[in-house]
């Protein structure tokens, strides 16, 4: 038996004025693995990112997480927050203290947490994601590979079970979106489970077990990330497939 660390049932959700956002999702996130949610600008990847970390609630439908229903009160979305990390594709939406060092404990500070334990968990997550050597550097000052890890050092503070994180190589260099992939790579192998938005095959095709194909607002494939990529009528009607990049 398949188990499903996040399940989204028939959800739908529309932004004010727009079309539909998503339409009647159905599809599981398998605990422990690596899938990437795939689709071209505008298909609905973020929305669901959102959903499964409670910051956008289903207008219908509902998502479970770890085998039960979302709780939308103040402290079920801390509960939920604290075990579902999310990272922004722009970093300055995450990024807001005055050092990198107080931003990674900011969320351990607002779970709550005695300042030990705060101590040992940003110590912890500075080191696991290199950030160490600008721990006291300002966040404006960050390089854009020094932001992303910081952002997700942010993350890992609070100890979640799932990363979620959209579009996370954007406005990177390669160099840095190595970085980031070997930083992931080290998490995963913690035993972290991730579901990543992306429109980067590349990335895909490198670093996933399993891919979720989405256009306008609902899936259209999903399965083992190898299959999925290998289906090029499937890619071209996603919008996904470039003439230019072989894919």
């Amino acid at each position: 038996m398949i188990d499903e660390l996040l399940r989204y049932e028939e959800v739908h959700y529309s932004y004010s004025g727009g079309s539909p956002a998503l339409s009647g999702v159905n599809l599981g996130i398998t605990r422990g693995r690596r899938t990437a949610i795939l689709g071209r600008n505008g298909c609905g990847k973020t929305t669901l990112m959102l959903m499964g970390n409670g910051l956008l609630r289903p207008q219908r439908g509902s998502v479970w997480f770890d085998g039960k229903p979302m709780d939308y009160s103040k402290d079920g979305l801390m509960q939920v927050r604290s075990r579902v990390g999310f990272i922004f594709q722009e970093t300055e939406s995450q990024l807001f203290s005055a050092s990198v060092e107080q931003d990674v404990s900011f969320g351990p500070f607002n779970l709550g947490w005695d300042e030990h334990r705060v101590a040992e968990a940003t110590e912890l997550a500075l080191s696991q994601t290199g950030c160490d050597a600008f721990r006291h550097k300002p966040t404006h000052h960050l390089s854009g590979g020094q932001k992303k890890r910081a952002a997700v050092a942010g993350v890992v503070a609070m100890h979640p079970t799932i990363i979620l994180a959209d579009e996370p190589t954007a406005h990177l260099d390669p160099q840095g979106v190595d970085d980031l992939i070997d930083l992931f790579t080290t998490l995963h192998a913690g035993g972290m489970t991730f579901a990543v938005a992306t429109h980067n095959l590349v990335f895909a095709r490198s670093w996933f077990d399993d891919a979720i194909v989405m256009s306008e607002g609902r899936p259209l494939a999903s399965g083992p990330t190898s299959e999925i990529l290998a289906d090029t009528n499937l890619l071209k009607k996603a919008g996904l497939y470039s003439k230019y990049s072989g894919e």
